[in-house]
C-alpha cells in the first residue's frame, strides 16, 4: 500500500525475479536469503493494449487473475500489481478483495501472494484485516511535517526541495491511508493549475460538499450577470415605470456582482 511512485511495482519485481535466480542456482542480490521451493510464478502486472487483441485492457487483467487463481498451488509465488484498477472502485476493490478472501479460504494450501493496491477502502471498511495468514505493509515515506520533526531530533535534514514527500523506497510494515497523487502530479511538473483544481475537487468529495466551479464558470456567470443589469437599462419604460422598483432590483444585482468579482479576485 501507499504511495503512488514509491517503488512497489519494482519490489514486486525484484521478488519474482530473486525467486527465480535462486531456483536456476544463481546469485541472489541479498546478504542473506530463505527461498523455499517454488513451483511456479504467476504475475498480474502491466497489462498492455494491443489493437490486435479482442479484449479490452481490464477483460486481459481478469483473465490473467483467473490463471493465476486457478492455476495454483501452495508451493506457488502470486505477484499481483494494482488489479481492478481498470474498472470502477466498487467493482475493482469488490474483485481484488475476493481474490485474496478466495486465497486464504484455502488454508494450509495457500499460495505466497503479494499485493500492491491503491484500494484503501478494503481495509478501512475491515474487509481485510492485518493477521489471519494477512500481512500489511507499506513503502515508507517522509513528509514535510516530518522532516521538520527529524531535523529538529537529529538535525539530518531527508527532505527533498520543491517537494512535500519524499519517498524513502523502504518497505515497512503498516498500512498507508494515501496514494500522494497530487504530490506525484507535482514531481511530474503537471501545471499547478490542474493539480490545485484536483485537490479541491478532491477534498469536495471527500467532505460531500458541492464541486466549486472554476474560475472560467465564474467568469461566465459574471458576464451572465452583467447582461441581466444591460437588460434591465433596456427594458425599463422611462414614461411609465416605477423607478424605486427599478433602482432596488439594480441594487440587488450590483450586489450579487460585486459578491461574484470579489470571488474571482
Amino acid at each position: 500500500m501507499q504511495p503512488n511512485s514509491s517503488g512497489k511495482s519494482v519490489y514486486l519485481a525484484q521478488l519474482g525475479i530473486i525467486a527465480f535466480l535462486a531456483h536456476i542456482g544463481s546469485f541472489v542480490p541479498a546478504d542473506s536469503a530463505i527461498i523455499g521451493p517454488v513451483d511456479a510464478i504467476f504475475c498480474r502486472m502491466h497489462t498492455f493494449e494491443c489493437a490486435a487483441e479482442p479484449q479490452s485492457l481490464f477483460c486481459m487483467d481478469i483473465n490473467q487473475m483467473n490463471t493465476l487463481l486457478r492455476g495454483s498451488t501452495n508451493r506457488s509465488l502470486l505477484l499481483v500489481d494494482e488489479f481492478g484498477k481498470g474498472t470502477e472502485t466498487i467493482g475493482g476493490s469488490s474483485l481484488l478483495g475476493g481474490a485474496i478472501q478466495h486465497c486464504l479460504a484455502r488454508g494450509p494450501q495457500c499460495p505466497s501472494m503479494i499485493v500492491t493496491t491503491h484500494h484503501h477502502e478494503l481495509f478501512q471498511h475491515g474487509i481485510l484485516t492485518d493477521g489471519d495468514g494477512l500481512k500489511l505493509y507499506r513503502m515508507d515515506l517522509l513528509t514535510a511535517a516530518a522532516a521538520a520533526r527529524r531535523v529538529e531530533d537529529d538535525g539530518d535534514d531527508q527532505s527533498t526541495s520543491g517537494s512535500k514527500v519524499t519517498f524513502l523506497y523502504k518497505l515497512v510494515p503498516g498500512f498507508g491511508e494515501a496514494s500522494f497523487a497530487f504530490n506525484v502530479a507535482r514531481l511530474a511538473g503537471v501545471p499547478e493549475g490542474v493539480v490545485r483544481r484536483g485537490e479541491d475537487v478532491a477534498c469536495s468529495m471527500k467532505e460531500s460538499k458541492a464541486i466549486p466551479p472554476t474560475k472560467n464558470a465564474k467568469r461566465k456567470h459574471r458576464l451572465d450577470m452583467e447582461r441581466q443589469i444591460v437588460d434591465l437599462f433596456h427594458e425599463f419604460d422611462i414614461d411609465n415605470g416605477d423607478i424605486s422598483t427599478f433602482c432596488s432590483l439594480l441594487a440587488g444585482e450590483e450586489k450579487r456582482l460585486q459578491e461574484l468579482t470579489n470571488a474571482l479576485i
